[in-house]
């Protein structure tokens, strides 16, 4: 029997890694304890750990870790308060293997804690690049302290092996979003728009921006120019959605709640869950911001993604996806050119897709087990 944990921080992590969880539990050579901690238990970004309760799915620990305010110190803080949570909790848990997606901070302090406890660490999308971000950093952090790699392409693959100087237990299994979003039930534009509450006009657009946090100067001055073009918009349905638990998180909310007072058909939401972002994607022209989803799952939907700045720089970028400079000028003509067909979408095949995503993570890690 292997003793796994998994920590789910956000939303969007917590979307990607759904599938997998549900088929842990289901595999009796597995023990599965979930640990639900950062933004998940935040009302301010819509306490999405309901999410979770409502997939019926079982959590062992709740483990409060969010800053208190939107400031570097009080991130800090709660990094450093989580370190002795969670080295108390794996002291008295015993687990086998710890296993992370992504390159959020709040997957520092449970992986330090499992480092030093010599708990394994399965690290899920290490090896890819945002240059703008200090995800990146972090990414290749929680890669280099990790035993097992799953990455989603070939190129991330070879960074992974130059960050760990090792070839063994790295795998390249492709995007776990693929398999997800090929099982969502497909719902109608009509019912969409009752669920959400909202009403479609003749173009439109979901917008997700990030702060930028290597280069926080940036956020404001690049979110102020896409707002400037999206205020321009006619006939136009606007959607957003929170920005991630960043510093400089709370202007961007502030600038939104801002525009949506004077701009018709504006929404915005704290989370509209994995099944409910698909669906309503289907149904648009396009997706505006900085999101890594508009390059890991939107192009799996055969729609535009526009990417606004450097946030995202280095990552590979599908057929679909049109990267741009924060200015209003060049949004709007990208728009423009958007509305006239002007960008076509092929059908090759994804660089993040890949078959037997899930089954492939769990035959690894029994392998692994196997071999110890």
């Amino acid at each position: 029997m292997i003793n796994l944990c998994i920590i789910t921080a956000n939303r969007a992590e917590y979307g990607i890694l759904k599938e997998l969880i549900n088929k842990i539990y289901n595999y009796r050579n597995f023990k599965l304890n979930l640990v639900v901690t950062g933004s998940h238990l935040d009302k301010k970004f819509g306490n999405t750990k309901n999410e979770i309760l409502k997939d019926k799915i079982k959590i062992s620990k709740i483990i409060k870790s969010f800053p208190k305010k939107d400031t570097k110190i009080e991130i800090l803080k709660s990094i450093s308060k989580s370190i002795n949570y969670y080295s108390n909790f794996f002291l008295k848990k015993k687990f086998d293997l710890l296993l992370i997606l992504g390159d959020r901070y709040e997957l520092i302090a449970p992986s330090l804690s499992a480092f030093f406890n010599n708990i394994p660490i399965a690290h899920i999308n290490g090896g890819d690049i945002t240059e703008g971000s200090l995800d990146n950093n972090i990414r290749n952090f929680l890669s280099a302290i990790s035993t097992l790699h799953f990455v989603t392409n070939q190129y991330s693959l070879k960074r992974v092996k130059d960050i760990t100087g090792q070839n063994k237990n790295i795998f390249n299994v492709g995007s776990l979003s693929a398999s997800r979003i090929k099982k969502i039930k497909k719902i109608s534009k009509n019912k969409i728009e009752k669920i959400l509450k909202i009403k479609f006009c003749k173009d439109n657009f979901l917008v997700t921006f990030h702060p930028i946090t290597n280069e926080t100067s940036q956020t404001l001055k690049q979110f102020k120019e896409l707002l400037k073009a999206l205020m321009t918009l006619h006939d136009s349905t606007i959607i957003f959605t929170y920005p991630n638990n960043d510093y400089g998180s709370d202007n961007i909310i502030k600038l939104i709640k801002n525009f949506i007072k004077n701009k018709k058909n504006s929404y915005f939401f704290k989370s509209l869950g994995f099944e409910n972002y698909i669906n309503l994607s289907l149904h648009l022209d396009a997706v505006i911001g900085n999101s890594s989803s508009f390059i890991l799952e939107i192009p799996f939907l055969k729609i535009p993604s526009i990417i606004i700045g450097n946030r995202q720089k280095g990552r590979i970028m599908p057929q679909s996806v049109i990267s741009i400079k924060s200015n209003k000028k060049t949004i709007m003509n990208t728009l423009k050119n958007l509305k006239n067909n002007r960008y076509k979408i092929s059908n090759k095949k994804n660089i993040y897709e890949k078959p037997n995503t899930i089954n492939n993570i769990i035959k690894y890690i029994k392998m692994f087990f196997l071999k110890k």
